[in-house]
């Protein structure tokens, strides 16, 4: 999971880690998903605010969830490669950068049922972000399948050369 700080409440870190026996965390960890030796990884700094989520430091203290704080953009890039699944259960975003960061490195993806994801096409296991249950299926669900053959050409799309081509061309157009 990606962790854009503590004040940002469109990360939706409360949608993993509630109190509930019912939450995500608490169904992943029941399907023996998370574990010590197989943590769910919460990457990204701390920036200020943060929110009480007794789940969230009890995981942390049993190692099944490991907060790795700031990051460089290599290790980020290690994660990325080397993760089972990328979670990203955003209530909201503009664009989802971290999608394509996901899908330039192969990793299988379970993201938030929101449009700004869902216009990348099938690119991994969609769930509501509101829901426990909808979340932990689709991360059992991405973790037992693997990369979304859709999520192959994603990068190409969105290259910085394949944008500058579409403006151009746009303009162009125009004159």
């Amino acid at each position: 999971m990606r962790n854009y700080g503590d004040r940002n409440w469109a990360s939706n870190r409360e949608g993993l880690f509630s109190q509930s026996d019912e939450s995500t965390f608490a169904r992943i960890s029941t399907n023996s998903l998370t574990r010590s030796e197989f943590p769910l990884v919460v990457v990204g700094a701390k920036d200020g605010l943060t929110v009480a989520m007794p789940s969230l430091a009890s995981a942390s203290r049993t190692g099944t969830v490991l907060q790795t704080g700031y990051i460089s953009d290599g290790e980020l890039r290690w994660f990325y490669a080397n993760c089972a699944t990328f979670v990203f259960p955003s209530l909201d975003e503009g664009f989802g950068l971290p999608v394509l960061e996901a899908a330039d490195n192969r990793a299988p993806m379970a993201l938030s049922r929101i449009p700004a994801f869902q216009e990348f096409g099938d690119v991994g296991s969609f769930f509501d972000p509101t829901d426990a249950k909808s979340i932990a299926d689709a991360v059992t669900e991405s973790i037992l399948n693997g990369p979304s053959a859709g999520a192959g050409g994603l990068t190409m799309r969105f290259s910085w050369a394949a944008t500058v081509a579409r403006i151009r061309e746009s303009l162009l157009e125009r004159v």
